[in-house]
């Protein structure tokens, strides 16, 4: 009966090794699914934060064109003298200019931080009587931008006055 004894306390010593690997394993399986999951974490904080970067340029961005919109407003007949803008582009011009953003430094908006505005205007619209005893439509594009924490967004609106 001595030599049974002995055969089973030797498969215990074994057993007592594959519990080790099976830890090993289990916490080696844990390590990569808590590593994991603080990648996804990560990636999603940075998600948010371009998210709220873009909402915080965009709401510069539209007060902006706002704020040039409502300058507009309060102008009499001299935007056809050029104190709001020159010559009549393309389309495709502009927004190519309004890409750039040696375009924007001097018209920073002095009410919203991080806010600027421009405008073109695109001469009177076809179809148009050009009649002399009545206001003449002109038409403008109105840019504003928001460019904070290393965002930009450009939001582009049509107008048009008639003086």
């Amino acid at each position: 009966m001595h030599q049974n004894a002995n055969y089973f306390e030797k498969d215990k010593c074994n057993e007592s090794g594959s519990v080790l690997i099976i830890t090993v394993l289990i916490l080696l399986f844990l390590t990569i699914l808590g590593t994991s999951a603080m990648n996804m974490t990560r990636t999603e904080y940075q998600i948010t934060q371009n998210y709220e970067i873009y909402n915080d340029n965009l709401y510069k961005a539209d007060a902006a064109v706002m704020e040039v919109a409502q300058r507009f407003e309060n102008v009499s007949n001299t935007l056809s003298n050029g104190e709001f803008g020159s010559t009549s582009l393309n389309d495709a011009t502009v927004d190519s200019n309004a890409k750039q953003s040696s375009t924007w430094s001097s018209s920073e908006s002095a009410s919203i931080p991080d806010g600027q505005y421009m405008w073109c205007p695109r001469g009177v619209p076809s179809g148009t009587s050009l009649s002399l005893s009545k206001s003449t439509p002109h038409d403008y594009f109105l840019y504003g931008r928001g460019n904070a924490n290393n965002g930009e967004v450009i939001v582009k609106i049509g107008y048009r006055k008639a003086f």
